[in-house]
């Protein structure tokens, strides 16, 4: 690794790191730009090899001299005063200690090339948020869990996977339908195991009784810790919430592994089993190990590991987002994503000698990409108009519509149309009058309420609704709201009355309508005929007797109103 960096960091670059280089930017002004190495993502493997420390030794962490029996000290004040020690490179006492904090004697190309310019490499070791935490604290406690649950028997597995099929889809991405088998953890990204923990408190609530306060707890510090690592904007309010969850999540972990962990007889799941039992079967096949492969000699204790890397990495991050700013700039899921492309090449081979028919399939698109850069040169040369080609769907909204009175007719006995048709009027004459929607309709006289004139008497319904949106770090973005798959939403809610207001109301979506009417009346501002677009929705409300919030660490609980109480929006 060290020598292809060393053939990177050639003379040029060093000059040009030293002197800078001239470039004329895109408005004309030529600067002298200066080569610097800010940030360096990779995941611990990697790493090691760069900082030139031996792999899991003794202080497995390339940046500081934390030993490895300490790393389960997150968050204390002992781990924080540690970490920012430090002693000078040529000092006797790291000369002492060169083989007990992990280094090996390995010529680092970036201390060889750029130490003379004050560069430390340490610094550009950032943390790696996917594989640190989402493929590495996360995943081992949620693996531990389910050993737990194996341990415990009472048919919790069953149970397990049965609640996490349970859990609904929501938005267009941000939880995905779930597996049959979830115990199993085959198969699993790193946004797989982001939506497990997203959902993971109702699926693990009850199902161990004597331990559910600490699982629950321990679930609630990693959800929020999650949250935390993957905001895309902080401040310096979130920066300090975030360093003391890191606190709150070192000493839950501790307090499970204490309280929870030991109180079971822990040992590989059936899929570690299986795949211990594999291996010892190729060894003994070669000679090279013993011959009992039974799945119970395989079938090993299991402790809920604390001494690892990863988790040690957790109390960097805040220091890191100081620094380099938040962790989507500097996270490796951007480089893991270019592993589909490989995939996609790999099924247009015959599997055989992939190799090469990969090699083809990436010169193919190279060249092709190459001409079709070559032809727009050519076009903006001979400045001609750019070749678009859209064909546009046929956008015929109105072609799916129910009559109104056949339709309330039909569905005489659905206690959900009850008053539907008054409650649509009173609805759409608030629209129309310009009142604000604050959770109440606003009650009118049937003479206000005959102003509206629904045209031709028809309810046009729609399948899909897309919102386009601005995020909280003001990106564009786009939701859809579909009542068979995603049906379930959150909105800001509008309870100012209220003392300490929950921030957010929860529905499902029933229907999505457009209707067009014509008012007319005194408080008529038009009487052209208006479309106005509506969705049916069910409110869920909130159960009050269940605490809930950062106080009692545990997710509100929501549950259907009343029957009667379904209520069109737009």
């Amino acid at each position: 690794m060290h020598a292809i960096w060393s053939f990177l960091l050639d003379d040029e670059f060093i000059d040009a790191w030293e002197h800078g280089i001239v470039i004329k930017f895109p408005d004309g002004v030529s600067r002298r730009v200066f080569p610097r190495f800010f940030t360096y993502a990779a995941d611990y493997p990697e790493k090691i090899l760069l900082a030139c420390v031996k792999f899991l030794g003794r202080c497995p962490r390339p940046c500081c001299l934390v030993n490895k029996d300490k790393i389960d000290r997150l968050g204390n004040r002992a781990d924080r005063r540690q970490r920012e020690r430090g002693r000078s490179v040529v000092s006797t006492f790291v000369e002492n200690l060169i083989g007990v904090t992990s280094m090996v004697p390995t010529r680092n190309a970036f201390s060889d090339k750029l130490s003379k310019f004050g560069f430390d490499f340490h610094s550009m070791l950032v943390p790696d948020f996917m594989h640190e935490f989402e493929l590495g604290t996360w995943k081992a406690t949620l693996t531990h869990l389910i050993r737990i649950l194996h341990a415990s028997g009472d048919n919790l597995i069953p149970r397990f996977n049965e609640r996490y099929r349970l859990v609904p889809t929501f938005g267009r991405d941000t939880i995905r339908k779930f597996s049959s088998n979830v115990s199993d953890l085959t198969k699993l990204a790193a946004r797989d195991f982001e939506d497990l923990l997203q959902c993971s408190m109702p699926v693990f609530e009850l199902l161990i009784p004597d331990h559910n306060s600490t699982i629950l707890d321990l679930l609630f510090e990693l959800s929020t810790w999650h949250a935390f690592g993957k905001l895309r904007m902080h401040t310096e309010t979130t920066l300090h919430h975030f360093d003391n969850c890191t606190t709150r999540l070192g000493r839950a972990l501790r307090k499970f592994r204490s309280k929870t962990c030991s109180k079971f007889d822990t040992r590989n799941l059936p899929r570690e089993t299986a795949a211990c039992t594999r291996r010892r079967g190729a060894k003994a096949a070669k000679g090279k190990g013993k011959a009992d492969v039974t799945p119970q000699a395989a079938s090993k204790h299991r402790k809920f590991n604390m001494l690892t890397y990863k988790l040690h990495a957790l109390g960097d991050y805040v220091k890191s987002i100081w620094l380099y700013g938040t962790t989507d700039n500097y996270s490796t899921q951007v480089g893991e994503l270019e592993h589909r492309r490989v995939k996609r090449f790999y099924a247009r081979t015959n599997k055989n000698r992939f190799i090469r028919g990969i090699t083809k399939h990436q010169r193919r698109e190279r060249i092709l990409r190459r001409l079709k850069d070559k032809h727009e040169r050519i076009r903006v040369a001979q400045n001609d108009p750019p070749i678009v080609s859209i064909s546009l769907p046929d956008l015929n909204l109105e072609k799916f519509h129910w009559d109104i009175s056949a339709w309330l007719g039909k569905h005489t006995n659905d206690v959900a149309v009850q008053d539907f048709l008054p409650r649509l009027k009173e609805h759409i004459l608030g629209c129309l009058v310009g009142n604000r929607y604050e959770g109440d309709e606003m009650q009118f006289t049937a003479a206000q309420r005959n102003s509206i004139h629904i045209i031709n008497n028809r309810l046009y319904r729609h399948k899909v609704l897309r919102i386009n949106y601005t995020t909280y770090d003001l990106r564009r973005a786009q939701d859809s709201l579909n009542p068979r798959t995603r049906a379930d939403v959150m909105v800001l809610a509008h309870e100012d009355e209220d003392e300490n207001p929950h921030p957010y109301w929860y529905a499902r979506v029933i229907g999505i309508f457009h209707v067009l009417v014509r008012h007319t009346g005194p408080e008529s501002r038009s009487s052209t005929p208006q479309r106005i677009d509506l969705l049916w929705v069910r409110w869920f409300g909130r159960d009050l007797t269940y605490p809930s919030g950062w106080a009692a660490k545990r997710l509100p609980r929501v549950g259907f109103l009343d029957a009667d109480d379904m209520r069109l929006d737009s």
